[in-house]
């Protein structure tokens, strides 16, 4: 009733990750991230993106979690609870890059759009979208629901500040421009 694996699956390293969002956006729900064995499907770990608050669901329109050569996992969560920048745990309307250890994940790193807190609260998530790698960069590209495209560079995401964007821009306006 609460939760929903509603992205698809990543195969990494004989480890299948599984996604969950909300389901209906019926709460209190929180986004999560598990970690089975390829070969078993033993549980070897499972992460929440808000612990401490509520929502931040991984939904990313269907999309898989993305992974790079160097073993880190990409998730985009959608609107909920955000204190990362203060410490925190809660994860609501960013890019994560994740690392497993075999047993425990650590967010080794994110972005979170300087408006966060508005998208929250609009309920226009930064994880209407999975995370595309480009292959042959170290740079990623996901979506918003208000239609803004960011460009990430995936070796530095910058934390909370806008200036840390390599690129964005409003696919409506664009569009809506040219008709």
């Amino acid at each position: 009733m609460i939760e929903l694996q509603r992205s698809g699956l990543l195969l990494l390293n004989g480890v299948v990750y599984v996604a969950f969002g909300s389901h209906g956006d019926n709460g209190p729900y929180h986004g999560w991230v598990m970690a089975y064995k390829g070969s078993t499907l033993q549980m070897l770990g499972a992460w929440n993106t808000s612990p401490n608050g509520q929502d931040a669901a991984i939904w990313q329109s269907g999309c898989g979690l993305s992974a790079d050569s160097k073993g880190n996992i990409y998730v985009n969560t959608a609107n909920g609870d955000f204190d990362l920048a203060l410490g925190g745990q809660n994860a609501g309307d960013s890019i994560l890059r994740l690392t497993f250890n075999g047993s425990t994940f650590t967010v080794a790193d994110y972005f979170t759009p300087f408006n966060q807190q508005t998208l929250a609260s609009q309920d226009n998530d930064l994880g209407a979208s999975g995370l595309l790698l480009i292959p042959g960069t170290r740079l990623g590209t996901a979506a918003s629901k208000t239609g803004d495209i960011y460009l990430v560079n995936l070796d530095r995401l910058g934390h909370y500040r806008p200036a840390t964007i390599a690129k964005s821009f409003n696919i409506c306006r664009a569009r809506s421009a040219t008709m």
